[in-house]
């Protein structure tokens, strides 16, 4: 039960940093709902990542444009293919940090753009700019955003956790 109050008051926490940073930078905000699905999947196990990727993805696909099930799945796979690499990596390292992040920004934003092309129903367009540099955006705030969300996990476990 406590899991479950820790994952929903994560969600809130990255939602509201994620609105503050959009309207500070606007089109060059990172992908913090990929972070943090990334950030389980290396310091919890990806099963936990992959549910929480899936529900994190059906939220964001009924407030956005996208088709229903398509951030679910972008997050799903990510979190499997960062889980299996999970075991072989330093994860507390920072390069190794920077290089994953980079890695899933890519996936996912090449994998908007299949699905783009795959269903023509969808608003086609072609890479903007700041999407660009939300990639790297996203791979370079990725090693103080984990630490951020360590920092956040301690606060909230102890919390959960302690007696009164």
């Amino acid at each position: 039960m406590f899991r479950l109050l820790f994952y929903f008051l994560s969600f809130i926490f990255v939602f509201a940093f994620h609105q503050i940073l959009k309207i500070l930078l606007s089109s060059f905000t990172p992908h913090l709902f990929l972070l943090q699905v990334v950030y389980f999947a290396l310091f919890y196990s990806s099963r936990i990542s992959m549910i929480y990727g899936f529900i994190v993805g059906i939220i964001i696909d009924i407030f956005s444009i996208t088709p229903i099930g398509l951030q679910s799945f972008v997050f799903v796979l990510i979190s499997y293919i960062v889980g299996k690499l999970e075991e072989k990596i330093e994860k507390t390292n920072i390069f190794t940090q920077v290089i994953i992040s980079l890695f899933a920004s890519i996936l996912y934003i090449a994998c908007h753009y299949f699905f783009v092309k795959i269903l023509p129903s969808i608003e086609t367009r072609s890479l903007l700019i700041g999407e660009y540099f939300s990639i790297l955006t996203t791979s370079a705030v990725a090693p103080l955003f984990f630490k951020l969300l360590h920092w956040w996990d301690r606060v909230i476990t102890q919390i959960l956790y302690s007696k009164y």
